[in-house]
């Protein structure tokens, strides 16, 4: 069996991993059951699509959903005060503007978003998140009482591809300039975490980051593709409240071995960040498989929630991640 390290990633000692605190180490199972090895996604499957989208504008399903409230309410679908699943909605539509309570800025820092002890606004930034294959992840998610979901952007739309600086990228409209949009429409002020996937974490992310930077919201990030060697940089705010899901049958692995691939991922969050964890799960795919993001996605946004408000290691959300993932069946390393 494989043992569960918990490694702060603070410790200037990279890439030695040790265990930060034996009541957080705990052994996951490397058991594999029949459903873990649903069919294989194709490589590259998370590179960007520039297929045609209805859209009057290169942007337009960010500002304009492509699927409104108004729709969903006409086909009967539950209110927002019923947690219906994820849906498409303006930034000032009914889900993150009338569902919280604007609060005055904490220590006189940046303004804190809005805020309510039902639930959390998270926001699913679709281009690589898969908001197709896992649509159905998402819209439990969406159903659940803790949180209030809202897909941001599509994926296969036209800005759905890598910027000019990167091999094969193109000009506008691109992952970036739909990452200008996202900011500009207000996406992050109103969110509470948010979450990205494949080139989304690669691109829109690191974008954020560099625009918003202690403003910024926790973020889960599937595939860890901020933590990748990028054509640019990445300006990790040193205050980032990050949780990283990847995979040891993810393509962004590359040829790399299983050390190597967490050491070089552990190594490009700042030395000075204290507020990053990262769960390698050995059978993940690039798009991960159902069973495992459902298990473990409510937990990483309540971890780094939780991490967030009170400044502290979560480590009751970390134990219950661990579990969940053992219990499963699942195997690999969660480190922070």
């Amino acid at each position: 069996a494989r043992r569960a390290r918990l490694t702060a990633l603070s410790d200037h000692r990279r890439p030695a991993m040790q265990p930060s605190s034996p009541s957080l180490a705990g052994l996951l199972s490397p058991q594999q059951r029949a459903h873990h090895a649903a069919s294989p996604t194709k490589r590259g499957a998370g590179t960007p699509h520039g297929a045609a989208a209805h859209a009057t504008t290169p942007h337009a399903h960010v500002a304009t959903p492509s699927r409104s409230v108004a729709a969903a309410a006409a086909a009967g679908a539950a209110t927002p005060q019923g947690h219906a699943a994820a849906t498409y909605t303006p930034i000032h539509g009914p889900r993150h503007h009338l569902n919280f309570l604007a609060v005055p800025p904490d220590g006189g820092g940046a303004a804190a978003p809005p805020h309510t002890s039902q639930a959390a606004a998270v926001s699913v930034v679709a281009p690589g998140a898969g908001t197709g294959i896992n649509g159905a992840v998402y819209t439990e998610l969406g159903r659940d009482p803790r949180f209030v979901v809202d897909i941001v952007g599509r994926s296969r739309a036209p800005y759905d591809c890598y910027p000019e600086w990167w091999q094969g990228g193109k000009t506008e409209p691109n992952l970036a300039s739909f990452a200008e949009e996202v900011l500009q429409q207000g996406w992050v002020d109103k969110s509470h975490c948010l979450i990205f996937g494949s080139r989304g974490g690669q691109v829109i992310l690191p974008y954020c980051w560099e625009r918003k930077r202690e403003s910024m919201p926790p973020v889960v990030c599937i595939n860890g593709g901020c933590a990748m060697s990028l054509p640019r940089p990445v300006n990790w705010p040193a205050s980032a409240v990050s949780f990283l899901l990847i995979g040891g049958q993810d393509n962004f692995r590359g040829a790399a071995s299983v050390e190597r691939y967490i050491a070089e991922t552990q190594g490009r969050v700042p030395p000075c960040n204290g507020t990053t964890a990262i769960l390698y799960v050995q059978e993940m795919q690039h798009m991960p498989q159902a069973p495992l993001l459902r298990a473990v996605l409510p937990l990483m946004l309540q971890a780094v929630l939780s991490w967030k408000a009170i400044g502290v290691p979560p480590r009751e959300e970390l134990r219950l991640i661990l579990a969940a993932v053992s219990k499963d069946g699942w195997s690999g390393r969660l480190l922070y």
